[in-house]
């Protein structure tokens, strides 16, 4: 990615056609990059301009702290990883004039806690690049890019309701929907409830643009936004036609449930957990025909279901229901 997007700002806003291909393992193995088209086969220079803009601002390990604030600091987009069970740990970092790989962990594979990437990999990786010559910065490909308004919250294509900014984008961002997060809403005269035309009065309502995100992303979006402002309740004297209030957290793309075993070599607990968009609302829960108990602000649930199909049925206080089959899997289950 590193290498297309300098060819690209070198070379007329042009591609190789051969940029993408398999790792060079020996020194003296020629590059063949093709010839220079208008084609690419993977990534635009706009998008990989934006995606190491966004790698620049991932959180570097203590020793580098405030590197913002000096002159002298390398601006570098890189990444780490962690393979489980902590056999190894990698740290990526990317310059216009170097990609530098560092790979900790053990030659015989065996995991030993504390072998994280952040925290092993990185470090090395930062004092390497403290050894390397002067770096510099790639250059927009504004070639690739466009200028539009998006939305400062969402960061989608700012809609009517939005609170807009400008910005470039990767070109192909022009496909893109507009923001689904911002909507006019109507409220009271108090403004703490919603209403509709049916059951309150329009010339009194109050109407106002609000950013309101799905259960679950509001449930992260919340814990480093403290500003953040769920969406009113429905005036009591409204019926209640609100669309999807709770949201699994977990179980959430899948409905299949593995069953861990400790290591006394028992079945062990489950833990579901759900999102509401009422942060004071309670929630009781069953599992099949049988109540399990009820949750308040944070919600979730210990189970411990037998192995086979079992239906978790939610229900809040105003009657709102939330319910998924899901198929518990034990040891022998493919």
């Amino acid at each position: 990615m590193a290498r297309n997007l300098v060819n690209y700002t070198k070379n007329n806003s042009l591609y190789y056609s051969k940029e993408f291909h398999a790792p060079i393992l020996f020194q003296d193995e020629k590059i063949d990059p093709g010839q220079l088209s208008d084609f690419y086969e993977v990534y635009g220079a706009g998008a990989s301009y934006e995606t190491f803009k966004a790698l620049t601002s991932v959180v570097r390990p203590v020793e580098e702290a405030g590197w913002q604030m000096f002159s002298s600091s390398r601006k570098i987009a890189w990444k780490t990883g962690t393979s489980f069970g902590y056999r190894d740990a990698w740290a990526v970092g990317i310059t216009p004039e170097y990609v530098v790989g560092v790979w900790v962990g053990n030659a015989t594979g065996e995991g030993r806690p504390g072998i994280v990437g952040g925290m092993t990999a990185g470090p090395i990786m930062f004092d390497i690049f403290r050894h390397l010559p002067p770096t510099s910065w790639f250059q927009p490909p504004y070639d690739d890019m466009i200028k539009t308004t998006i939305c400062k919250e969402s960061g989608y294509k700012a809609g009517p309701y939005c609170k807009a900014d400008t910005a470039y984008i990767p070109s192909q961002g022009s496909k893109g929907k507009l923001c689904p997060y911002h909507q006019l809403i109507h409220l009271d005269e108090t403004k703490h409830f919603r209403v509709q035309s049916a059951c309150y009065p329009i010339s009194q309502m109050k109407h106002e643009k609000w950013f309101s995100l799905p259960p679950v992303m509001e449930w992260y979006y919340r814990r480093k936004h403290p500003l953040y402002k769920p969406i009113p309740p429905l005036h009591p004297s409204c019926a209640d036609t609100e669309d999807r209030v709770m949201e699994f957290i977990y179980p959430q793309n899948t409905n299949k449930l593995y069953l861990p075993i400790g290591m006394d070599g028992k079945v062990q607990a489950v833990v579901l957990k759900v999102a509401h968009h009422h942060s004071n609302a309670t929630i009781y829960w069953h599992m099949d025909h049988e109540f399990l108990g009820e949750t308040s602000f944070v919600h979730q649930m210990t189970i411990q279901p037998t192995v086979g199909k079992h239906r978790i049925t939610l229900i809040d206080e105003q009657g709102n229901i939330l319910q998924k089959n899901i198929y518990c899997a034990g040891r022998s289950d493919e």
